[in-house]
């Protein structure tokens, strides 16, 4: 007869403790690993997207900021007005190296080139002014600059109403994530609650039948079976 060893069975049921144990902690890892990822990019994302959004409605009240300072002027002819514009400029160029930096679409490259044109033609009104030509400075400012001021505040505000809009859209987006995340995850738990009752099943039956070997040996023992 097949001798037993309690070694052996003990070792089973570590062996089956074991598993359970490592199949569990697979999940923890992943869990913890796949939250991570996606917390990591929503928070990239998101941080992009607000920066840029917060330039894009930045850069149009810099627009509106210098359009008034510059009728201002105009009108008054207040030296201090001109000042502030200049000031205005000098800020208006540090947003435009920001965004640029981040975002490169073909929308804002045109909005740029736009705002860079109406410069322009601020710098002409000034040299008019600087010629004591302020019925002409006045005149340009009117045919052009007012139009295209117009379109450059209406088109960094749509970008900006677009940029919100995205992110509005992205969260849902990223909740739909989360969601499948969610469901990924129990569907596997499930799958290794399956694992450990088929391991548990087979480690109740490997035990079992040398309990029931020595349970029927003693028995037959007791009967006088010595053989």
């Amino acid at each position: 007869m097949k001798k037993i060893s309690f070694k052996s069975i003990k070792g089973k049921i570590l062996s089956g403790f074991a598993v359970v144990l490592v199949l569990s902690g697979v999940l923890s890892l992943l869990s913890v690993w796949t939250m991570h990822r996606i917390s990591g990019e929503i928070e990239t994302t998101f941080q992009k997207e607000l920066t840029l959004l917060i330039l894009d409605e930045d850069l149009a009240v810099n627009m509106a900021q210098r359009n008034n300072l510059l009728q201002t002027y105009l009108v008054t002819g207040q030296e201090k007005y001109r000042l502030e514009y200049d000031k205005a400029r000098q800020e208006s160029h540090k947003l435009e190296d920001d965004v640029l930096r981040l975002n490169k679409s073909p929308e804002l490259r045109k909005l740029i080139d736009k705002k860079d044109q109406w410069g322009a033609i601020g710098e002409e009104i000034f040299a008019l002014v600087d010629q004591e030509k302020w019925p002409e400075a006045s005149y340009l400012y009117k045919k052009e600059g007012q139009t295209l001021n117009d379109e450059l505040t209406a088109g960094f505000n749509g970008m900006a109403d677009k940029r919100e809009d995205s992110m509005i859209k992205m969260s849902k987006e990223l909740n739909q994530m989360a969601k499948g995340s969610l469901i990924f995850f129990i569907i596997l738990s499930l799958v290794i609650l399956v694992l450990g009752l088929l391991s548990s099943l087979f480690l109740a039956s490997s035990i079992s039948k040398p309990l029931v070997i020595v349970t029927d040996r003693m028995k037959a023992i007791a009967q006088g079976d010595l053989t």
